[in-house]
């Protein structure tokens, strides 16, 4: 059994080492060193995990290429990519982005509560311990972010979207923020954090901020970082957290997620 992985991310190394040790051949291609003639027409892939975020290169991956596929292939990309999305369809094949899997939501969870972790360790300028840090959002990475963050004495808040949340945030007993707007302004808070993939802090909060909050975004919504910046909160966005912070974790989990996939795609036949 063989895969194709084009490498853009260092998670990737780390899944093409877990799918070879359960022995699936792994071809590997550098996403800027590609080539068209790399990919022989003999290799008949079982599965193409693509680009975390970058483009497919067309003129390699054309219609003609996947047209030639066999139909069990599994198409896999990092981000959800339109041209993948269409192409797969196209063709009748399985496409499936990997970051909206639920299955590496969960797992991811905990390398991204991690690094976070890392970040307020060497941002914040007292203890986490006895810290009053806002969690907005309460999905999946927002839960064990605030159990962690619980474990090590800070004074967690949460202010969530979904309503039937606060319940469980509640049970939990973690402290809540129903208002940013109202609520936020009565608290000492030192840390926000943005879990939350959409905007969640207006603009009108950020200008009525205190400068001296820490507050950073793991998403690409949640604020306006040059106002942020403009008010001279100390503000930031960070990315990819499980690939800065645990790529031989997170590159595993990817590996484990597709060889979960290729199973269940053979027990199918």
């Amino acid at each position: 059994m063989s895969g194709i992985i084009i490498q853009d991310d260092n998670r990737y190394f780390y899944t093409q080492k877990f799918l070879e040790s359960k022995n699936i051949c792994v071809k590997t291609f550098l996403h800027e060193k590609l080539k068209i003639g790399d990919l022989s027409a003999n290799f008949n892939p079982k599965f193409i995990l693509f680009e975390f975020k970058k483009e497919p290169d067309k003129n390699i991956f054309s219609p003609k290429f996947f047209s030639q596929l066999n139909k069990n292939t599994l198409i896999f990309s990092g981000v959800e990519n339109k041209y993948l999305k269409f192409i797969s369809r196209h063709n009748n094949l399985f496409y499936k982005p990997i970051m909206n899997s639920n299955y590496i939501s969960i797992l991811n969870s905990v390398p991204t509560a991690e690094g976070i972790i890392f970040y307020l360790i060497k941002n914040l300028n007292q203890t986490i311990s006895k810290s009053n840090i806002l969690i907005i959002g309460y999905g999946r990475c927002g839960k064990t972010l605030a159990d962690k963050l619980k474990k090590l004495d800070a004074n967690v808040f949460i202010n969530t979207l979904k309503k039937s949340d606060y319940a469980i945030a509640l049970k939990n007993k973690f402290k809540l923020v129903y208002d940013l707007n109202f609520d936020f302004m009565q608290k000492k808070i030192d840390v926000v954090i943005n879990t939350a993939p959409t905007k969640t802090i207006s603009d009108q909060i950020l200008k009525a901020m205190p400068k001296n909050i820490l507050l950073f975004d793991i998403t690409n919504y949640g604020f306006d970082l040059n106002l942020a910046k403009e008010k001279n909160i100390l503000s930031d966005r960070i990315l990819s957290i499980p690939s800065k912070f645990a790529p031989k974790t997170s590159g595993e989990i990817i590996g484990k997620y597709i060889f979960k996939k290729v199973k269940q795609s053979n027990a199918k036949k």
